[in-house]
This record gives C-alpha cells, sequence and structure tokens, in this order.
C-alpha cells in the first residue's frame, strides 16, 4: 500500500510539473508572437508630436515592463523573462480576483495610459496601470477603452488587459493623425495602406476589442471617422467610433455604432441631483439620440479634481460611486442588447405631451421598441403617452413595457383601442421608460 500510495504522488507531483511546463511553453509562444517593440525606460524629456513627455528606450523584450525588476536599460533573454512572466500571471491578485467575461454588448471604462509615465519610470507605470485595471475589473467592468496609447505599448498593455480578464480598445497613431487633420504621409497615400499597416499580432490577440478612432466632434472628422471605420471592417478588424460630440446631439438617426459616453466628472452635479441620476439621465440621452453601440464611462483617473474621472490620486471609489456604477451599467446591459444593431429615429407624439418628453423607435426587422425619455432636469412627469398608429412599417397594437433591470419580471402591457396606442409614463427628470410594441 505504501508503494502504491509514492507511485501515485509521484506520477501526481510528475503530471503538475508537465502541466506548468506546458503552460510556460504556451505564454512563451503567445509573447513570441508579438511584433511590436515595447518600451522600457522612461524619463521626462520632450517627444515630438506628444502632448505628454517621455524617452523611449526600445529593447529585445516582449513583456509588459513592471514584470522586470532589474536591468531597465540592458536586454533580457526572451526565455527567461517569459518563464518569470508565467510564473506571475498565474500567481498575481488579479487572476484570483473576480473577473467579468467580455461579452457582445461592450460595457467600458476609458482608461488615460500615458499620463502614468510622467515623472517616473516605465516599471512603476505598468504597475499601477495592472493595479488600476484590477480595480477597474472588480467593479464588473468587461472592457477597457485606453486612450493616450503609444503604439509600441500596445502589446503590453493587452497582455495586462488579459491577465484582468479585459478586452482593450486601442487607438492607432496614424489613424488618429489623419482623422484629426486629413493628412497622409507620403508612404501611405490612401486609408487602405493605413489600415494594412496595422499589425495582424495585434489585432489577433485574444484580448483586443477593437481600434478606437475619435471623429473630433465636426462633420469633417466624422466622414473621415467613417471611412476609417469601413476600411477597418472592410479588414475584418473591428472598430469603435467616438463621437466627442455626441453630448450636443438630441435626436436619433444615422449610425447606431457609437457608444454611449457618460462623463465621471464628479462636480457637474446639478442641484438636488445625485450621481445615480445624472449618469441614467446621460445614458438615456444616448440612447435617444441612437448611441447604442455600447457604454464608455469617462474616466477612471484624474490627475485633478478639475478632470473628469472617478478617482483623484489614489483614493478608491466611494460607496455613491459604486452604487451609481452599478446601477447605470445593469441598465446598460439589460437594454443595450436590446437596442443595438436596429434602425432609430426620433418621431413625434400625437397627444399633449409636454415637449420635454421624447421618443425614440428601435426597428430590426419585426423587432420594434419605443423608447420615451424625460429630457427635463427638473419636471417630473406622470402622463399618458400616445405612440405612433404605426411603427417600423406595421401598425402597433400593443406595448409591453421592458423591466429596467433582469431580475424583474415584464411590466405593464398596454392594448390598442380605437385606433389608439397610449402608455403610462412616470418618469422623473432624467428617466427613460422603454416599450417592446407588437
Amino acid at each position: 500500500m505504501r508503494r502504491a500510495s509514492r507511485r501515485t504522488a509521484r506520477h501526481a507531483a510528475t503530471g503538475n510539473s508537465q502541466r506548468k511546463e506546458q503552460q510556460v511553453g504556451m505564454l512563451h509562444e503567445r509573447l513570441a508572437s508579438s511584433n511590436d517593440d515595447v518600451c522600457l525606460a522612461a524619463t521626462p524629456v520632450e517627444r515630438p508630436g506628444s502632448v505628454y513627455r517621455r524617452r523611449f528606450t526600445t529593447v529585445n523584450r516582449l513583456v509588459p515592463a513592471p514584470h522586470l525588476a532589474k536591468g531597465m536599460g540592458a536586454a533580457v533573454p526572451i526565455a527567461t523573462v517569459a518563464a518569470a512572466f508565467a510564473i506571475l500571471v498565474l500567481s498575481t491578485a488579479c487572476a484570483t480576483s473576480p473577473l467579468a467575461t467580455p461579452g457582445t454588448y461592450p460595457v467600458a471604462m476609458r482608461y488615460d495610459v500615458e499620463p502614468e509615465f510622467i515623472d517616473t519610470t516605465s516599471a512603476a507605470a505598468f504597475n499601477t496601470i495592472e493595479r488600476d485595471l484590477q480595480a477597474i475589473a472588480r467593479m464588473g467592468f468587461d472592457h477597457v477603452l485606453l486612450h493616450h496609447v503609444d503604439d509600441r505599448d500596445r502589446s503590453a498593455l493587452l497582455a495586462l488587459a488579459d491577465t484582468c480578464g479585459l478586452a482593450a480598445a486601442l487607438p492607432d497613431r496614424a489613424l488618429t493623425h489623419y482623422v484629426k487633420t486629413g493628412a497622409l504621409s507620403p508612404d501611405r497615400g490612401n486609408i487602405k495602406s493605413l489600415v494594412r499597416s496595422i499589425p495582424r499580432s495585434l489585432t489577433d490577440n485574444r484580448a483586443f476589442w477593437a481600434l478606437a478612432v475619435d471623429s473630433g466632434g465636426n462633420s469633417e472628422t466624422r466622414q473621415r471617422c467613417q471611412a476609417v471605420c469601413k476600411a477597418l471592417q472592410d479588414h475584418n478588424i473591428r472598430c469603435i467610433p467616438i463621437d466627442t460630440g455626441q453630448s450636443v446631439a438630441e435626436e436619433a438617426g444615422g449610425d447606431t455604432k457609437h457608444p454611449v459616453i457618460i462623463t465621471a466628472r464628479l462636480d457637474t452635479l446639478r442641484p438636488k441631483e445625485s450621481l445615480s441620476q445624472h449618469w441614467f439621465f446621460e445614458l438615456h440621452r444616448g440612447f435617444s439620440a441612437s448611441f447604442v453601440g455600447g457604454l464608455v464611462v469617462d474616466r477612471y483617473r484624474g490627475a485633478a479634481s478639475g478632470e473628469r474621472s472617478l478617482v483623484i490620486g489614489d483614493e478608491p471609489p466611494s460607496v455613491a460611486v459604486l452604487a451609481a456604477i452599478d446601477g447605470v451599467t445593469s441598465r446598460a446591459r439589460h437594454w443595450g442588447p436590446k437596442l443595438q444593431g436596429m434602425r432609430a429615429c426620433s418621431v413625434p407624439l400625437t397627444g399633449d405631451e409636454p415637449e420635454d418628453l421624447l421618443a425614440t423607435v428601435f426597428v430590426r426587422e419585426r423587432r420594434r421598441y419605443v423608447l420615451v425619455f424625460n429630457r427635463s432636469t427638473t419636471d417630473y412627469f406622470r402622463e399618458s403617452v400616445v405612440l405612433p398608429g404605426e411603427i417600423g412599417g406595421a401598425s402597433a397594437r400593443r406595448a409591453v413595457e421592458v423591466p429596467p433591470t433582469t431580475d424583474r419580471v415584464p411590466g405593464r402591457v398596454f392594448d390598442a383601442s380605437q385606433g389608439r396606442l397610449s402608455v403610462m409614463v412616470d418618469l422623473r427628470p432624467g428617466e427613460a421608460a422603454l416599450f417592446e410594441v407588437f
């Protein structure tokens, strides 16, 4: 019996050792497949074309800088680095924390990368970024929108996002420059050349969500943004357009791929307005303007209290902030997938409803939804709203209220009477009601 037990123990130890070697080998192959150089050292000197200051020393390594404790300016053998990184990945706190699984409807936090490199080493910056991505995942976010990113850091950032269970969207500096200025470099004379220059090792990475393209907020940059997104889609590269001017949009119509961008700045609340009310107002206003491609909270960290951010310095988010995040992300995850990809348009209400009640119709084949949004910041409405008699080319005979969260059963049912379909809404400022129409 003792001999059998010893053989069993030796066999189990051998199996565990083989599994660890396989994990290290797989991670080594994954890191070796990357073509992007990653920057190691950082000292504050001027770099042309950037609003931040940083100098890069490129070395022969394919892993994030924080996992190299020494030798900041020297090359390290890839096998040694890969093995050390594999051990760290298998034991890091990020891997043991509850992580969200990326889904089809992205709920993301914006995170500014470059400011973390100011007046510090690359290793310290990557450590801070990894800690922040862990915190973002623990809040329930499954995606992260990385902003102010140097192209040479993208593979390392994707590796960090992957260890935290996040899918990451990143910018491309050449595409961003074209959208903002319309200028192309002599060696890349058209958009297709820009797209073809994007490394496949980047877009094939399992943590890659999409390339983020900022439309810039005016008509010319939006047109260039649409052209870039089409070229990316033609090359099977996911693209997420970010419209910095969406806050002025009031009526739906056009592209529904844009995400709703909620401003996280906490000092913009109106008198007697809670943070949850403010965020729900922005979410519903975005839905009404046909921004149903996802949700982005802008942004995680700010250097000063005057910046838009959830976190100032190293202070953790407050209980009120965490409650607001839970409420608005739950609503977005429940309503967003229903409206995603639908054609949207604003419709006039046919009764004597207040002007601040806005109705938006979403149609895809036989599915039809109507969103009624109270865009007033002060008035509470309890009204009977008369919907159009025909929606999406078919008559509207019944409306079923969609609950605001998944833990509630479908709400009230309203039937048409004498050719009129009326629904009752009970909306505080910034609130909305969603109905599926049959």
